[in-house]
This record gives C-alpha cells, sequence and structure tokens, in this order.
C-alpha cells in the first residue's frame, strides 16, 4: 500500500472535488504530455493481479495492463503516419500516467484569524496529492473503426519485458556455479529493474537453488529447458509465499507477503456490489514439490523426475511419494508447487529413509506469528470475493480489504448488536468481511470505480 496520511486519507474519500489525468509520453528531450483535451471522458482502464486462478497461487509477476482512448483534434492526433501535422507516435513508446486529486481538506474559512480575501473564499481550504497510476511501454495505439478521430492506447508495465528474455543458459551457470541465491536469481530475472531485496523471506535468502535434474535435463537438451525472466520471477515469488509485482511510483519491482510491511489494509463502509458467499478460503495441507531419488542415482532413467508430498505439524513432519497410489483428497487439499524447479529436492524414498529434505522443509516453514507449523504460509483466512468500491489510488494488490455492512434479518431490517430490529443505521451492528486484493481494475477518472477480485480454494466454512 502507498504512504498515505489518515488526514489526506479521510478527506480524498469525504471531500474530493475534482480528478485530473494526464499521461506523459517520453522522448529524448525530455517528455510530451497529453491532457484530457485529447482524452475521452471516463475511459481510462488499468488492470492489476497477482493472482487470477481459481484456487490461491503464489509468485505474481504479471504485468499491468493499461487502456484508454484517445481523441485526436487539430493541435494534436496520434495518427500512424509522421506525415500528418502535430502528430504524436505512441507505439513503443515509454509513459506514465499521473492522477491528479483536488479535494477539501483543512481549516475551514472565514475563522478567528482568517477572513475572506481575494484569494481566499469561505469553505475548506483546497489541497492537491497526486498519484502515478502506471508507467510503462505502449504496446499499440489503433484508430477506431467507426470513428477516426477515436485511438486505443494499451500499454504494460516493465514486467511485460522479461516475458521472451530467455535466462535458461546464465541461469544453469548460476546453478553449477553455487550463484543460485535468491539475490542473485532476482538480478538475472529482472534485467535491470530496481528491486529490493530486504522485502523477500530472510529464512531462504542464504539457499542455493540448485536443480541437478533440471541441470542435466539443459545439458541434455536445451531446447527442453526454455525459461525466461519473468517465469524465474513468478518462480522465485512462488518459493517465497508471496507476490511480486511492480510498483509504478517508484519505478521498482515489490515483494509482499501476508504480514509484510509492503501490504497494508483499507476499510470500506460503502460499496456498490458484493458478490460473494461469505464462507472463508480453505487452508492449504501439505505441499507437493518436485524431487529425485539419491544423488548416486543421478544419470538414471527417471532421476528427478518424481512428486513428493511433505507436511508439517509443530515437530512431526511426512513424506511421501505422489503414485497412483496416492490419496487424491489428499492431493487436492496440498498446495502444488511440483512445477516450480527452484523448489527442487532429493530423497532416499527406499524404506522411507530421508537424505536431504532441508530446502523443502524452509519453503513450508514460512510462517508469521507464533512458529506452529501446520501448512505453508498462505493466510487463507479471506472470504473470497468481487468486490466493486470508490476508487482509491493507494491501494496495490497483495493489500488486505475490510468490508462492512449492517446485520439485517430476512425482511431487511437492520438489527442492533442484540440482535433486535433498528430503523437507524447508526445503531445497526456491523459485520466485517476479510478479503485480499489478489486482482484490481480501476476504471474512470472524474468518477473512479475500482473492481476487485480475490479468487481461493474450495472454501470450507461458512462464517
Amino acid at each position: 500500500m502507498l504512504n498515505v496520511s489518515a488526514e489526506v486519507r479521510d478527506a480524498i474519500i469525504s471531500g474530493q472535488t475534482e480528478n485530473t489525468l494526464i499521461i506523459r509520453v517520453f522522448n529524448d528531450l525530455g517528455y510530451d504530455t497529453i491532457t484530457e483535451e485529447n482524452i475521452a471522458s471516463e475511459s481510462m482502464e488499468l488492470r492489476q493481479t497477482i493472482c487470477d486462478t481459481e484456487k490461491l497461487t503464489f509468485g505474481g509477476a504479471v504485468a499491468s495492463e493499461f487502456s484508454i482512448k484517445l481523441i485526436g483534434t487539430e493541435n494534436l492526433t496520434f495518427a500512424e503516419s509522421e506525415l500528418v501535422n502535430n502528430v504524436l507516435l505512441l507505439e513503443g513508446k515509454r509513459i506514465e500516467v499521473i492522477l491528479y486529486q483536488q479535494y477539501i481538506g483543512g481549516d475551514i474559512y472565514p475563522s478567528m484569524t482568517l477572513y475572506p480575501s481575494p484569494t481566499l473564499y469561505p469553505g475548506g481550504a483546497i489541497n492537491y496529492n497526486n498519484w502515478v497510476l502506471f508507467y510503462g511501454t505502449v504496446k499499440s495505439c489503433e484508430r477506431d473503426v467507426n470513428d477516426e478521430r477515436l485511438f486505443t492506447l494499451t500499454a504494460y508495465d516493465p514486467i511485460n519485458t522479461l516475458q521472451k528474455l530467455n535466462v535458461n543458459r546464465k541461469l544453469r551457470k548460476k546453478m553449477i556455479n553455487d550463484q543460485a541465491t535468491v539475490n542473485e536469481l532476482l538480478a538475472l530475472a529482472t534485467n535491470g529493474i530496481s528491486y529490493d531485496i530486504s522485502e523477500y523471506r530472510s529464512s531462504l535468502l542464504a539457499f542455493q537453488f540448485r536443480n541437478y535434474a533440471w541441470e542435466d535435463e539443459k545439458r541434455d537438451d536445451s531446447n527442453k529447458t526454455k525459461l525466461y525472466a519473468q517465469q524465474l520471477l513468478r518462480l522465485v515469488g512462488e518459493v517465497n509465499s508471496g507476490y511480486t509485482f511492480y510498483r509504478p511510483s517508484d519505478r521498482k519491482i515489490h515483494f509482499t507477503y501476508i504480514g509484510s510491511s509492503v501490504c497494508g489494509t483499507e476499510e470500506y463502509k460503502v460499496f456498490e456490489s458484493m458478490q460473494t458467499d461469505f464462507k472463508t478460503s480453505q487452508n492449504y495441507v501439505g505441499m507437493l514439490f518436485p524431487y529425485a531419488g539419491e544423488i548416486s542415482d543421478r544419470g538414471q532413467s527417471g532421476w528427478g523426475k518424481k512428486t513428493g508430498y511433505f507436511v508439517m505439524s509443530g515437530s512431526s513432519e511426512t513424506f511421501t511419494e505422489v503414485d497412483d497410489n496416492f490419496s487424491e483428497l489428499v492431493e487436492a487439499q496440498a498446495y502444488d508447487m511440483s512445477g516450480n524447479i527452484l523448489a527442487w529436492d532429493y530423497s532416499n524414498s527406499s524404506g522411507g529413509g530421508q537424505t536431504d529434505l532441508t530446502k523443502v522443509r524452509a519453503i513450508f516453514t514460512q510462517q508469521v506469528g507464533d512458529g506452529s507449523t501446520t501448512g505453508i504460509d498462505t493466510e487463507t483466512d479471506y472470504v473470497p470475493m468481487a468486490l466493486t468500491v470508490d476508487g482509491r489510488p493507494w491501494v496495490e494488490v497483495g493489500d488486505v480489504v475490510i468490508v462492512k455492512r449492517p446485520a439485517r434479518n430476512i425482511y431487511g431490517e437492520f438489527l442492533d448488536e442484540n440482535g433486535n430490529t433498528t430503523e437507524n443505521f447508526e445503531d445497526a451492528k456491523m459485520l466485517e468481511y476479510k478479503t485480499r486484493v489478489l486482482s484490481r481494475t480501476l476504471k474512470g477518472i472524474k468518477a473512479l470505480t475500482d473492481i476487485i477480485e480475490a479468487k481461493g480454494m474450495t472454501q470450507k466454512h461458512g462464517i
């Protein structure tokens, strides 16, 4: 969550008067500015996500998508040809989208010491705040087929540039040279984009994420082991049981997990719509991970192609190979990290003996709180829902959201703390529902609307 004081936050929510959007288009000499004269009313849409799958999964590293409709005028148009006067070519250009908010706050005038003047009027003080909503590269700017004056601009943040950068050779080199720590892997995956290593789990920073099986496969047939920087960034986020995303205001990649200082909590007492069945998402029990047999078996057929099941409860732990006889119910309740090459470990499965599960144990035991180990750190005590609320630019993916709504009976009447009906909204008992911003779509300009979504596992109990 972006830093904002409670005073500014409350003033913007209750006393906002005007939003103004501009788009900066960078060039070699500085930047050009697109103002609202060339922006179609309420046409902005910003889509950000860290998890949009049906089950809660870690990793993130999904590029944000920004789109807006532009209007060509005599002073500025966006035609595809440079032969047109006053044209601004946008495809491939870096842009920055800034929202200026003007709101009422502070002292009310006149007062005992301040009186109306040519520059001071009765009412609240006018304050200003600005937010960088997006920074990235324009993918396309296409003319509307029905109106030649309209253009649809689509852009993605810098994570999108990592999706075609093949890093498998460099990754293997780091692995075999014991240079595959979280910091080294991030340096490889981010390709020069700034990040903060202190945001990642300290318990895993010293690990060498080596995968002998993947190294052998890469050596034998490199075409089977293509891995792109964006994928590697997601894999690092997943073994850290959190989410990677790009913050445009400081132009850095950030990592958040539940309980980290990066995420915050936002409360909503008013909402446009809320779709949910009011059930809490189910915790994962156990973890599936890729593993091999004993290191002495290296090079043999099938070595390194196994899937293991690992679970801890206190000091007790269980390791089982997943085969045709493995329980489908247990498998369905486990977090599936079997496709993550960084989570690879090895074990001697003969006789149930364990050679080394150090890495998997460390991944599994990432807990926030008293250290009790009953599952990987999923923090799934949230209500999966789709929530439409007023847009608040300081809210980010990964944040916790508290939704409050009055208690009602079957007739829709308000209920107080004692369960009695009341006609006054202020006297009604307020029910709280916690969810998480796993995906959000910010729409509009003058009237900002946020669509917040959080999917989850099979839900197991009502609230």
